[in-house]
């Protein structure tokens, strides 16, 4: 997801979210002092999250190979396998 647009959003929510906070009456807005920090630390962790995005548009390609052996019991027979698993 392009970061661009994501940091928009939360722009434009905390400046709506500021501005009922500013139409808010005063002796109102000071009982809500702690949600308003609340909100826009979650906006901030938000937005960094968002940025955290690890800076190459390349995927990452893992090959992983998975080896398997039964040494065998008195009702099953000896077996070995390979397999290779491809993770992007």
């Amino acid at each position: 997801m392009p970061v661009g647009p994501v940091f928009m959003l939360v722009g434009v929510i905390l400046l709506v979210f500021g501005y009922f906070v500013l139409r808010m009456p005063a002796a109102k807005r000071r009982g809500y002092a702690y949600a308003y920090a609340a909100v826009v630390t979650l906006g901030l962790l938000a937005a960094g999250i968002t940025g955290c995005g690890g800076g190459s548009n390349t995927p990452q390609v893992k090959t992983l190979t998975i080896s398997a052996s039964y040494g065998g019991d008195g009702n099953y027979a000896t077996s070995s396998g390979t397999t290779t698993v491809t993770v992007q």
